[in-house]
């Protein structure tokens, strides 16, 4: 099982997206996301996790209207994956499992930056040791890095060329992380461009009346409309106008 690249996936995922002790699982407000951990610990676990959905009104602070929580509640569960992560990560890890590892950490805590071809994970001052896994498993793959010291969090930087693309869509899972390495919008977006191509001008305080999303969300959106060429920016003071290219 360790060496199983689903394992690898997810278990990188959980060390992005995970809940705290005795918890084992993620939060997401991506359902393919959670579908997989669901049947991840359903398969290598023989447990059957539990659901939750969280509203933003429960955490105000929370991206987007809801997020889905699964979970199983095991202390020694919990304890092990985090001994086998950094006993995998600082052992003898193939490029391809280095990869697994990689994209399941994107995949929950990574962002696709097009305009300036990078992929950008973030990570908490109090995860220092997330920090030290992107750098060993970037080095595996012999891929650069750049680590930016944000004040509350790090910005670890990989640099977005053909290789790198590649390798990411061959492990990705997200629908709009995967869409932007295509260089389309994802099915479950479509509705926030048509709205916006029938508005014919929007600003991000649009988006956020009419489908009741959180500004930050909003502001992601509309700047990632930008990226696979879909919106332009007409105005470059705030309020930033966008209007279909």
């Amino acid at each position: 099982m360790k060496e199983n690249c689903t394992y690898l996936y997810e278990l990188g995922k959980w060390l992005g997206d995970r809940r705290g002790y005795p918890r084992v699982g993620i939060v997401n407000t991506e359902m393919t996301l959670i579908e997989d951990t669901k049947r991840f610990l359903e398969e290598h676990f023989h447990r059957t996790p539990l659901f939750q959905v969280i509203t933003q009104k429960e955490r105000p602070t929370m991206l987007g209207k809801k997020a889905y929580d699964i979970f199983i509640v095991d202390g020694r569960l919990h304890r092990h994956l985090e001994e086998d992560a950094d006993n995998l990560i600082y052992g003898k890890l193939t490029a391809e499992q280095s990869l697994a590892l990689l994209a399941g950490l994107t995949d929950a805590d990574g962002t696709i930056d097009l305009k300036n071809r990078q992929v950008v994970i973030s990570v908490g001052k109090k995860n220092h040791y997330i920090k030290e896994y992107v750098i060993r498993l970037t080095s595996l793959l012999a891929w650069p890095l750049r680590v930016w010291d944000c004040g509350k969090e790090w910005k670890l930087s990989i640099p977005l060329d053909s290789s790198v693309t590649s390798a990411l869509l061959s492990c990705l899972r997200h629908p709009r992380k995967r869409a932007l390495l295509y260089g389309e919008v994802s099915c479950s977006d479509q509705v926030y461009l048509d709205y916006i191509i029938r508005m014919g001008k929007i600003k991000s305080q649009d988006l956020v009346e009419q489908f009741h999303i959180h500004a930050d969300s909003a502001r992601r959106l509309l700047r990632y409309f930008v990226a696979v060429g879909k919106l332009r920016l007409l105005s470059r003071k705030r309020p930033y106008i966008y209007v279909p290219k």
